[in-house]
């Protein structure tokens, strides 16, 4: 009889891991789905490698109704890439989303802090950052390249 018992436990809590993975998994699409990042992913999907310009760990809100505060942001002369941290990265490829299909509201201020919205896409997807933060990604945005003297040199031929 005592052996029946501990069979019973090892399957709950085999069962029970099955459907604690089941129930992450699951999640993790559907908040994609929700936030908008499933539709942004479409079409900014990307492998490409992120720019030395970013910031880790960093929050963010899609549509007012999927915050994620473990997010890596990056920016530089071509627009914005988005990751979220590896354990909710089912769902979540890395994105890429050129400044052409960026458009930056004026910043509000909420009860906090400053908060400011960046719509993505056509289907202009709402992601709500720190003003602060939104400033530091366009300042890779303005980063202009080395100047170059367009006096010329003279030189002796």
């Amino acid at each position: 009889m005592n052996d029946l018992s501990e069979l019973h436990l090892g399957v709950f809590v085999a069962a029970f891991a099955v459907y604690a993975v089941f129930i992450a998994v699951a999640s993790s699409f559907l908040l994609s789905w929700l936030g908008g990042w499933n539709a942004l992913a479409k079409r900014f999907r990307t492998k490409q490698a992120f720019p030395t310009h970013r910031r880790v760990m960093q929050r963010g809100q899609f549509r007012r109704l999927v915050s994620y505060s473990i997010m890596t942001i990056g920016s530089d002369t071509e627009g914005i890439y988005l990751s979220v941290f590896l354990i909710t990265h089912l769902g979540h490829p890395h994105l890429f989303v050129p400044w052409a299909e960026i458009e930056v509201e004026a910043p509000k201020r909420s009860l906090f802090s400053n908060l400011q919205t960046l719509h993505l896409g056509p289907e202009r997807i709402p992601l709500r950052l720190r003003a602060a933060l939104v400033e530091f990604l366009l300042e890779a945005k303005s980063a202009a390249a080395p100047a170059i003297d367009e006096a010329p040199t003279a030189t002796n031929e």
